[in-house]
């Protein structure tokens, strides 16, 4: 594993997650600066995605900037034009979930604190629903907002304060998955997921089981 051209406090960070000893500095308290290091922030506390792609460009195994991304602030731009970048820099996926994952969660970002949770005693009292996006299958996750309004149960709002109900959608490498979340009180009332299918498929899938298990607490609507 390579650590070539990293300043100390990452370079510290590095070698106590994979090999659990301190990082070496010369006698001046500096590591050593090479002038083939990778561009990287001024502030070395913080990780951006100029950082994760000048690591990944240096030769740095996924796995140890993943490392890094989680014991640093990252403060990196996970908007969908920036996590297009970030594939076209050829960043793995597991690197780009790190970042999304160290960022504030969209369930926590859309939702304030209370003192008493929202009402809900459960999902069939929710009229109106804010979709959320935790992946990056952009094009799965395009197909539902139709597949909701043709199911008819919900209103889909435009911001989660309007909202009753947080209807997150997450994938993993070869499993979708679709959570319904109470907006005030974030907790989860209902679950389904599914393989990995064609993305009309997997939404039409993903609806119709949360559907059926609304369907079981005895509301059919």
């Amino acid at each position: 594993m390579r650590f070539y051209g990293l300043p100390a406090v990452l370079l510290a960070v590095v070698l106590v997650s994979s090999v659990g000893i301190p990082a070496q500095t010369s006698a001046a308290g500096q590591s050593p600066s090479r002038q083939s290091s990778p561009p990287l922030s001024s502030n070395q506390t913080v990780i951006t995605n100029r950082d994760v792609v000048s690591m990944i460009k240096a030769g740095l195994a996924p796995e140890t900037v993943v490392a890094i991304i989680r014991n640093f602030d990252c403060q990196c731009d996970t908007s969908p034009a920036a996590l297009a970048e970030l594939k076209t820099s050829s960043v793995p996926d597991n690197v780009i979930l790190a970042m999304m994952q160290k960022n504030t969660s969209p369930v926590e970002q859309i939702t304030a604190p209370v003192e008493k949770p929202s009402g809900l005693t459960n999902i069939r009292n929710a009229k109106t629903v804010y979709l959320v996006n935790q992946s990056t299958d952009f094009v799965v996750f395009d197909h539902l907002p139709e597949k909701v309004k043709q199911w008819g149960r919900w209103t889909i709002v435009e911001h989660p304060e309007d909202a009753d109900l947080l209807l997150v959608f997450s994938a993993t490498f070869d499993e979708r998955s679709l959570i319904a979340v109470d907006r005030v009180s974030q907790r989860q009332l209902k679950g389904v997921n599914c393989d990995r299918r064609m993305p009309a498929q997997t939404v039409r899938i993903l609806v119709d089981r949360m559907r059926k298990q609304i369907e079981k607490l005895g509301d059919t609507k």
